[in-house]
């Protein structure tokens, strides 16, 4: 009797390879042909924000608290290096909203009796501490100083001399100094070197008449 043998196919091995893609850092491109495209662009991006040198995740979001039902139109940062608070402005008022002890609650304001709520905020170290300079162009200055808001105005302690501080819209730093616009024109002023009071000095534009 001879003994039947039937051929059994042998499977191939499989060969890998690996193969590492770059980043789509320059982000979201629809204008290329799939079968073409270049390294380096995205035809779809979700949850993701290109950078110069790789992508990251975007950053979700957080309730901190419920507000009255005005938009917010502000969101202003004071960080002392010790103590941090995120503060949220609507046309009327302001409230601390960092860690309210119920978000879902809304907080009492800080400050009230507003009449906008576009502030244009910055921080400023002095030797007498961190303050949080806040201006509107409407109403007049809020300073914070880590535990107390006070309303700057020409009389005030501490008092800005010079300008009504209710016309200033934008506040920046730049070389230890306060500068401000006034609003609806072309003035710029500034206050001395590491002060968030005094008499300020016209940087460009026409004077404007102290109230």
């Amino acid at each position: 009797m001879r003994s039947a043998y039937r051929r059994v196919p042998v499977p191939q091995r499989q060969n890998y390879r690996d193969k590492t893609l770059p980043a789509p850092i320059m982000g979201l491109v629809l204008n290329e042909n799939l079968a073409s495209a270049k390294p380096g662009g995205a035809r779809l991006l979700y949850n993701w924000r290109p950078t110069t040198s790789g992508i990251q995740m975007r950053g979700g979001s957080r309730l901190h608290a419920t507000l009255d039902a005005a938009a917010v139109g502000a969101v202003m940062v004071y960080d002392s290096g010790s103590t941090r608070k995120l503060f949220a402005a609507t046309p009327t008022f302001i409230y601390e909203v960092l860690a309210p002890a119920d978000p879902e609650v809304a907080p009492s304001a800080d400050i009230s009796g507003q009449t906008s709520g576009a502030w244009s905020s910055a921080l400023m170290t002095t030797t007498g501490g961190t303050f949080l300079v806040c201006v509107n162009g409407a109403d007049s200055m809020q300073q914070y100083n880590g535990t107390t808001w006070t309303t700057i105005t020409g009389v005030s302690s501490p008092a800005i001399t010079g300008v009504t501080t209710s016309v200033l819209s934008h506040v920046w730093t730049y070389r230890n100094r306060l500068f401000f616009v006034d609003a609806g024109t072309m003035d710029a002023w500034y206050l001395p070197v590491d002060a968030i009071a005094g008499a300020v000095r016209r940087a460009m534009g026409g004077e404007r008449k102290a109230a």
